[in-house]
């Protein structure tokens, strides 16, 4: 054979084994992958672009809606299991339950609704909590909005943040502020913590989502609106609410069953304001009687909105849905701030009989 000759066929060998030996490696051997059943990571996609809330299409808003009542999911079964340690042992030993069943609970979840879920902060409790790459710039910023980001497979991950509510000063608060037994706790289950000395209201944390596009159907689009038919842009008291509400209680708001009461025509949201002001500012913890309907759900204060944002955001529920109750204005809200402000427990139904009681006496609202 002539030389060129076998140099050529000694280049097309060389070229088939490497073929052969990449083919071989294509994917990781069985000791590499993930085990059935384990919590998704959130190193899957590839790139990630940020996606300003504006510009997300039908099919990304269903995926966040999705991703928000993902988040309601994980927010109700982590506040249920810490307060209910709270109630029978103090928030030491809810401390150490959250230790515990923290991560088991986001396991289960992210397996469960088919998406990759966690909490995280710039001031970690648990080390292990570090931010998803797409949103660690957002997040190190401190800046306090939700934000959204799209990957090349199509994945939508969204950060939402945690803001402390009146509960969780017990053992997220200023050192005067941790609850009996805490202090301890902290030291022996989390050594590194660095997430104490906040205060009600303030930002904490965040939950992150990963949803494949998959597990959201892609909604069909309405047609486009005659100019003269088109409806008004959403109320500030509307964005408010899809902020804040509806991943627990429904864009119609009509509540879970059971867990998270519906805000259409019932008494607490037409009857005097107070109550549904305190309850906004500082949460609620059932079980809760709403009705005749019993509700057994957390609802986390949002004490860091602005009297005028509460004002706005309970006008919306107040006046949507076939409810016409009357306005709420912030003065109302800030009269309800002002009384509640030493509050550091969540509202329960002992709580708000009581309130009502004394409101009936001498309204807080005139």
């Amino acid at each position: 054979m002539p030389s060129s000759h076998r140099i050529t066929f000694l280049i097309s060998l060389l070229t088939i084994l490497i073929s052969f030996l990449i083919a071989c490696d294509d994917g990781p051997s069985e000791a590499e992958r993930a085990p059935e059943g384990a919590e998704k990571s959130s190193t899957g996609p590839g790139q990630w672009e940020p996606v300003a809330p504006e510009e997300l299409t039908a099919h990304q808003q269903a995926m966040a809606d999705y991703a928000g009542t993902s988040r309601g999911v994980m927010g109700q079964r982590l506040m249920g299991t810490v307060m209910e340690a709270a109630e029978e042992g103090g928030f030491g030993s809810a401390v150490e339950v959250c230790a515990q069943e923290a991560e088991p609970i986001a396991a289960e979840i992210s397996q469960r609704r088919g998406v990759a879920i966690g909490r995280t902060s710039t001031e970690l409790r648990n080390p292990d909590n570090q931010p998803p790459e797409w949103a660690r710039d957002h997040i190190e910023t401190g800046v306090d909005d939700q934000f959204y980001a799209a990957a090349d497979d199509g994945t939508l991950g969204t950060a939402i943040p945690i803001h402390l509510a009146a509960p969780c000063a017990n053992c997220h608060g200023e050192a005067d502020q941790l609850a009996s037994g805490v202090p301890e706790a902290l030291e022996l289950h989390y050594p590194e913590d660095r997430a104490t000395g906040y205060q009600k209201g303030d930002l904490r944390g965040w939950f992150w989502v990963e949803v494949p596009p998959e597990i959201v159907e892609i909604p069909e689009l309405e047609p486009e609106a005659d100019d003269e038919n088109e409806e008004s842009a959403a109320s500030p008291g509307e964005d408010l609410y899809v902020d804040y509400c509806a991943a627990c209680h429904g864009r119609d708001g009509e509540g879970t069953p059971k867990v998270f009461p519906p805000l259409v025509g019932t008494s607490m949201v037409q009857d005097d304001p107070t109550a549904l002001i305190a309850v906004t500012l500082d949460g609620v913890s059932g079980p809760l009687d709403v009705d005749g309907d019993e509700y057994d759900g957390f609802m986390p204060g949002q004490a860091q909105l602005s009297d005028q944002e509460v004002a706005e955001l309970l006008t919306y529920i107040r006046t949507s849905w076939g409810n016409e109750a009357e306005e709420v204005d912030a003065s109302m809200v800030r009269t309800v701030r002002d009384r509640t402000m030493d509050r550091t427990s969540a509202w329960n139904q002992d709580d708000l009989d009581a309130l009502r009681r004394e409101i009936d006496d001498e309204p807080w609202i005139e």
